[in-house]
């Protein structure tokens, strides 16, 4: 009789919109007055970020203690009509806060999202971490 085949473990799988966009890099603008979220094209359109080249996008920011920029929601554009999260660092604890901000998108010619960019300071926020004054 021959041995009984084994079938691997099937890993634990995350829906596709239940993955949080990350961006790639982040640094401050030339002027050190925004932050830059930068990304990579994301195969099949995957960033689903609504909103062309240059526009500036309602946007919430997800503030915790000291400054950190944990997350930004911008409008989503797989049809749904819901919000795309963007993970900028992960939540350490502490009190967390929603700000209203404008984003401005930038895309490269292939329509993938390159940049989005936020001012560093604005009415009621600060944003020291990742990136500024920590």
């Amino acid at each position: 009789m021959p041995p009984a085949e084994r079938t691997p473990a099937a890993p634990d799988l995350v829906a596709p919109d239940q993955i949080p966009l990350r961006p790639t890099g982040i640094a401050l603008s030339d002027d050190r007055s925004a932050v830059v979220l930068q990304f990579v094209a994301a195969p099949d359109g995957e960033d689903t970020v609504s909103g062309a080249d240059g526009d500036w996008l309602p946007a919430t920011l997800a503030m915790g203690e000291g400054g950190r920029m944990l997350d930004l929601e911008v409008p989503g554009g797989d049809g749904d009509g819901g919000p795309l999260d963007i993970e900028v660092s992960p939540w350490p604890g502490g009190a967390v806060r929603h700000v209203p901000v404008l984003a401005r998108l930038s895309r490269l010619a292939s329509g993938d999202v390159a940049t989005i960019t936020i001012p560093r300071r604005g009415a009621g926020y600060e944003i020291t971490y990742p990136i500024g004054n920590q």
